[in-house]
């Protein structure tokens, strides 16, 4: 699983201030987190909630971006690295870029 600036939401949906943290609780499978630099603070939380042995991090050393765009701007080389290394393990046959 990969999340790309996760956080909190859909509580201005009725959802708790807690549900996805409570929902990642669940989860079974590798997960890679990401987001810009200053965002670590929001998904924390998150990232508490998922079995350690099974999370990924990535915090960019420059500002980055938020969400999935980071992967397309100019300083996203950094981002691609990371996801790559993560998937790697996971893939039957080697990754174009």
């Amino acid at each position: 699983m990969l999340a790309f600036s996760p956080g909190e939401y859909f509580s201005d949906q009725g959802k708790p201030k807690t549900w996805v943290a409570d929902h990642a609780k669940q989860l079974a499978v590798p997960v890679f987190v990401t987001s810009a630099r200053s965002e670590g603070a929001t998904w924390a939380p998150i990232v508490a909630a998922i079995d350690p042995k099974l999370v990924t991090t990535f915090v960019p050393t420059t500002a980055g971006r938020h969400g999935s765009s980071a992967l397309v701007q100019p300083d996203g080389e950094p981002y691609w690295t990371a996801v790559t290394a993560f998937v790697k393990p996971f893939a039957a046959a080697p990754l174009p870029h």
